[in-house]
């Protein structure tokens, strides 16, 4: 039976939901796009100056942060040195380089600020290196702290910020008629949900990673099967192992 017929409501913002959702309809499934996030892009600052003019490293950790961090370089005029190397978490945040003419020197396979950091210091010493982080607001300082840790020279701009997402009136309805499972790929995501559908409980839970899975189970929701890919992919895998195990 697998996900033929099955309601899967999708969290992500609407402009990276298109992935998942055609896999969906590609196996059957019916996707109710339900976002509980969306994101903007801070304004570059009229006192933001650059404490170096070259760096060694650019880093990235999501997708959102290389189409904002990318524009806030243009906006702010900082032309990157041909020898600048590029660093991103994932596949899919390599992907979104593309279409800059750019290319990732190094992805970490561990999808996490953390798994990048791992993959930094496997290339030998980072001490010295200049190294610069464009990412949300919100995000994590693992990373930032890893690399100072390292004796690196680190600078971190946050250059775009997760607000909670606005669904429209029918999707919060076709919640309420039913659906089958959820699908979370940040605890972001968690979070609005928890907001904009209080009291709603999803059948079931997938969530793209670990740090996710945590957050909906702080939340309250319990979660039936974390993807092994951290990818449109992965989540579509994980949501047809769940109903294959209850088929």
């Amino acid at each position: 039976m697998g996900l033929k017929g099955k309601r899967v409501v999708i969290t992500r913002p609407l402009e990276q939901s298109g992935e998942l959702r055609a896999l969906l309809e590609g196996a059957g499934g019916i996707p109710i796009l339900f976002p509980t996030l969306a994101t903007e892009a801070i304004p570059l600052s009229t006192s933001q100056h650059f404490r170096h003019h070259t760096y060694d490293w650019l880093l990235f950790t999501s997708a959102n942060g290389v189409r904002y961090g990318l524009e806030y370089l243009a906006a702010s005029g900082l032309a990157l040195a041909p020898s600048t190397r590029i660093g991103v978490v994932g596949a899919a945040t390599a992907a979104a380089l593309e279409p800059y003419g750019l290319k990732a020197d190094l992805i970490a396979q561990k999808s996490s600020a953390e798994g990048l950091l791992e993959a930094l210091r496997a290339r030998g010493p980072l001490a010295g290196q200049r190294f610069l982080l464009l990412v949300a607001e919100e995000a994590r300082g693992e990373l930032f702290e890893g690399l100072k840790a390292e004796r690196a020279f680190v600078e971190r701009i946050p250059v775009y910020r997760t607000v909670l997402g606005h669904p429209n009136p029918e999707a919060l309805a076709a919640l309420r008629e039913g659906f089958d499972a959820a699908v979370f790929a940040s605890p972001s995501s968690v979070r609005g949900w928890v907001a904009l559908a209080p009291g709603i409980v999803p059948p079931k839970v997938v969530c793209i990673g670990p740090t996710t899975a945590q957050a909906a189970r702080e939340c309250g929701l319990g979660v039936d099967c974390v993807a092994d890919a951290q990818s449109a992919a992965g989540l579509l895998e994980a949501l047809e192992k769940v109903f294959t195990e209850v088929a």
